[in-house]
């Protein structure tokens, strides 16, 4: 694995303006939609993001993948500073959107839109590349597909073509959004399998936004848990789902369909409470700490840092840290 990382944001915040506190005041709130976000995605280290909804993790994805610009900080592309227009970028990281419906012109044929990304790039294809793709995305025979319009496709059949979409320039990152989430059970199953097998031949790396557990599980080496704009906690995947330390990673994953919950150690967490604040009057300190059971006074004055727990696991909770470090000194 590559010490530089393929794709790294540096403290990314993206605010919405949504108007003024008062009548007679010129001050603007904003929905803080991603608040000071850093975090690196290595080449073969496949990354989930998850968190409740509304958490910042879609917007997080579309600014990584280009679609979004953000209001703070930067992202960089092996190393380099990257602007937005830049092609080089554009090809190297894709997206996969949750919906492939709403993610595909309904006025153009599979053809014209697997044509597409190598027009914008002024890559020179012709129809058997755009079979191939289709080939390759188990859309066979690929020549049969090419006059189909979106709507004369299934469900997975439409998610089949935005993969091939997303695979027409040999990008080094997918950024997947709910892949799977919209298909039935044995839909999932076979585009997942198909995902695998594409990263093996494309040797690219995912990064996967999902409130899956399994699919995160069977996919991701590595978790990120967000909450209101945030990472309160991320290591490897193992780590996160065994040995979590965060209260709200351990609320959240108690709140996820578990697969097995005899295997878990997390299924008797205490729940989280209360509802999720306004991400326009996001808590002082730590954001979580209305809903934190383990909440003290000074959660409410300093907003806590990640800090490094464990081999490569990383977790901003003071409280957590400090238990921690009584319990070995105790050992």
């Amino acid at each position: 694995m590559s010490h530089t990382a393929i794709l790294a944001c540096r403290n990314i915040s993206k605010y919405y303006p949504v108007g003024k506190k008062g009548l007679l005041s010129s001050t603007k709130k904003s929905v803080k939609a991603v608040n000071g976000v850093t975090l690196e995605i290595h080449e073969g280290e496949n990354t989930a993001i998850v968190g409740e909804s509304g958490c910042g993790k879609t917007t997080l994805g579309r600014i990584l993948c280009g679609l979004l610009e953000p209001t703070g900080g930067f992202v960089e592309y092996l190393g380099l500073h990257m602007d937005y227009l830049n092609r080089d970028f554009a090809r190297a990281v894709q997206p996969i959107f949750q919906d492939p419906y709403s993610a595909l012109n309904p006025r153009k044929t599979v053809m014209k839109i697997l044509a597409k990304p190598f027009k914008i790039h002024g890559i020179h294809y012709d129809e058997t590349n755009i079979c191939d793709l289709l080939e390759n995305v188990r859309l066979s025979p690929g020549k049969s597909f090419l006059d189909r319009y979106p709507h004369e496709l299934s469900g997975g059949q439409r998610q089949r073509v935005v993969i091939a979409r997303a695979l027409a320039l040999k990008p080094k990152l997918i950024v997947a959004d709910e892949p799977v989430s919209g298909l039935d059970a044995t839909v999932q199953e076979q585009i997942l399998k198909l995902m695998e097998m594409l990263q093996e031949t494309y040797e690219t790396t995912y990064l996967v936004i999902s409130h899956d557990i399994s699919l995160v599980e069977s996919m991701c080496t590595r978790i990120a848990v967000m909450y209101l704009g945030k990472i309160v906690e991320i290591g490897p995947t193992k780590s996160i789902l065994h040995h979590s330390l965060h209260p709200y990673t351990l609320a959240l994953l108690r709140s996820f369909p578990s697969g097995d919950p005899k295997k878990r150690d997390w299924i008797d967490s205490p729940p989280i409470l209360g509802e999720v604040p306004s991400p326009v009057d996001v808590p002082s300190g730590c954001a979580f700490r209305t809903r934190c059971p383990l909440a003290v006074d000074e959660c409410a004055i300093k907003e806590p840092i990640m800090e490094l727990s464990g081999t490569d696991h990383y977790i901003s909770c003071p409280v957590v840290l400090r238990a921690q470090t009584s319990l070995h000194m105790e050992k």
